[in-house]
């Protein structure tokens, strides 16, 4: 090479080379000449340089060059796969980037999504901080924690999206903003959902009642999606009869008590055992199978969730619309079959709970029951063995001594034999009338046949039985009843009722004293009788006992007449048997009144 340049006078252009050093590393050496005239004679000036150090830093220059570029292919890689989208906001709120997961969460390509952003947001009121989170962000640089925000797909569904934004700066100002959006739609339904479970189970314990339940899960089902249109329904296996104990819709009323297993839809899905999703062209078709039969307004979407209990009875619940046929699909009926799990198991402890209750308040009100045969045992049973002896010993008694003397006495001792012999016996009847008729009635073999009843002649009647007593006494009987005031009540019930209560009052009135008896329309569709007496009166101890079984009232009459109490006793069941009531207002030495209700006929043999 250097004899070539000598002979052509050309320049050699500089080549690398890689020698040893002494201390035996490469070295990399730049080597380059020219021909010269070095004393009249041909020479050849050459010029070598240390190139190893240039040699590493170009090295390392190359290298760092074609890692950047790898980093940028896999960064731009990420970004084109990641299922979360980036994006890039200058200062202006303008997109600069977003990445194209963009069209993967909300069906926008990138370029819709610069020009139509704006638009996609919902209606949900997390957005209003969506907006100003951004503008902190971009014009003041005020980062926040992730924070949520709600879009509309491009197919109009709702997106659910978790934003962090990072604020960018130059020269300490702020200059737009990073951004990464995770779409969280699923995430929050399923919290939904555990939220929902979780109050359903709450609801068992916080309802006080079975339609309070119903009520709590239709509120509850609402959260998961819009139902204006709900419905529960029961079926007793046993008795094979429906029952919907909670109901709300638009149009159809509420199904009333026990009704016949039909073929309506809900039927439908008691008797396939599984969920059915129900369009109106669905439901055309089934009834033309005679599958189902029309029982109501047709819906433009039916859903029907099959409820497995464990006990004898079955349940289906409802959601309906009648304008949207879009407004339940697959994806509700998997939400609500998710929670009908939960729903059964609520249900069924509630209905356990009040089946519970039942028989409680069932067996409380037998022991009720049964303590109060047994005081009305005792209660019979004492005034057979003393109530029923006196008035026989009285006649007894006397019968002997009329027996035994009859010679020996003169008329006006006859007389008052006679006199006391009728007597005990007119009150023997009298107690034993009473008798029988509270047996029967606690028996229950005693008819109660109300008709209508004039209240004038039937006060008359029974006044004109006590007459004699009346003026035996020298006490004053007025009768002071409205004309045509008529009762609905049974005709001996009401007599026994009366009789009692005027033979009351003149048991416990003075000589000189006045019982007065009246009737009238009380203008709320009852008849309200009173049996007043100027009598010896009552304190409140007494008044609190007449109508108890368990109390024994021991105080005589003026003449010193003996009484049970059964009359009262005998007085308060008829009048509660003919749907009335019976009280009373006393003071001592101020006399007594006995009021009691009927219900009054309406022209029709009814009660008002």
């Amino acid at each position: 090479m250097i004899s070539i340049a000598l002979k052509r006078k050309k320049k050699i252009p500089f080549n690398e080379l890689k020698i040893k050093s002494l201390d035996g590393k490469d070295k990399f050496i730049e080597i380059g000449g020219a021909p010269v005239d070095y004393f009249g004679e041909p020479a050849l000036q050459t010029v070598m340089r240390d190139i190893t150090d240039k040699k590493k830093t170009l090295k390392e220059i190359n290298d760092t060059k074609n890692k950047y570029q790898k980093t940028a292919e896999e960064l731009n890689f990420v970004l084109d796969n990641m299922r979360d989208f980036v994006y890039r906001q200058n200062i202006e709120g303008k997109f600069t980037f977003v990445s194209p997961a963009i069209e993967f969460i909300t069906g926008f390509t990138p370029e819709e999504w610069h020009t139509n952003y704006k638009d996609v947001l919902t209606d949900n009121p997390i957005n209003q901080m969506v907006i100003k989170y951004t503008e902190d962000a971009l014009f003041r640089g005020i980062q926040r924690p992730p924070y949520e925000a709600e879009v509309y797909h491009k197919n109009g569904n709702r997106i659910v999206l978790e934003v962090s934004e990072i604020p960018l700066t130059e020269n300490g100002k702020p200059n737009g903003l990073i951004g990464v959006a995770r779409d969280i739609t699923e995430r929050k339904k399923y919290q939904k959902l555990e939220k929902s479970l979780y109050a359903i189970s709450s609801a068992a314990t916080t309802s006080n009642n079975s339609y309070e339940l119903y009520k709590n899960i239709h509120e509850i089902i609402k959260e998961l999606m819009p139902v204006k249109n709900f419905y529960i329904a029961l079926h007793d296996e046993t008795k094979n009869v429906m029952t919907f104990p909670y109901h709300v819709d638009e149009f159809d009323p509420s199904p009333v008590g026990e009704l016949p297993f039909g073929r309506g839809l809900s039927e439908y899905v008691l008797r396939t055992k599984k969920s059915q999703l129900i369009s109106k062209e669905r439901d055309m078709e089934l009834q033309e199978k005679g599958e189902v039969e029309l029982s109501g307004e047709y819906t433009e979407i039916w859903l029907g969730i099959y409820l497995n209990f464990q006990r004898n009875y079955k349940g289906v619940f409802v959601v309906q619309d009648y304008e949207d046929p879009n407004a339940f699909g697959e994806k509700e009926m998997e939400i609500l079959e998710f929670v009908s799990d939960q729903i059964v198991k609520v249900i069924d402890k509630k209905l356990a709970e009040e089946k519970l209750h039942q028989y409680n308040r069932e067996l409380t009100e037998a022991k009720r029951m049964l303590e109060i045969t047994n005081k009305n045992k005792d209660k019979f049973f004492s005034i057979i063995a003393h109530d029923l002896k006196n008035p026989f010993m009285s006649i007894l008694g006397t019968s002997k001594l009329l027996s035994d003397s009859i010679t020996d006495l003169t008329m006006k001792e006859l007389a008052e034999i006679s006199e006391t012999m009728y007597s005990s016996s007119e009150n023997l009847y009298k107690l034993l009338e009473n008798l029988l008729s509270w047996s029967r009635l606690q028996l229950g073999n005693m008819q109660i046949v109300p008709k209508k009843l004039d209240a004038m002649p039937l006060i008359n009647s029974v006044c004109k039985i006590f007459d004699l007593t009346a003026k035996n006494k020298n006490i004053s009987l007025v009768c002071s009843v409205e004309k045509n005031v008529f009762a609905f009540a049974d005709k001996d019930c009401f007599r026994t009722i009366l009789r009692n209560l005027v033979s009351n009052a003149l048991k416990f009135t003075k000589s000189g004293g006045i019982i007065k008896i009246s009737a009238h329309a009380d203008g709320n569709g009852n008849v309200k009788f009173s049996v007043a007496d100027s009598g010896i009166g009552m304190d409140k101890e007494t008044l609190g006992k007449l109508f108890d079984i368990t109390e024994k009232i021991t105080t005589r009459g003026t003449d010193g007449e003996a009484g049970t109490g059964l009359g009262l006793l005998l007085c308060k069941d008829l009048v509660e048997k003919n749907n009335g009531e019976i009280f009373v207002e006393s003071e001592p030495d101020k006399g007594t009144t006995f009021y009691f209700t009927l219900p009054s006929f309406n022209g029709k043999g009814e009660e008002k």
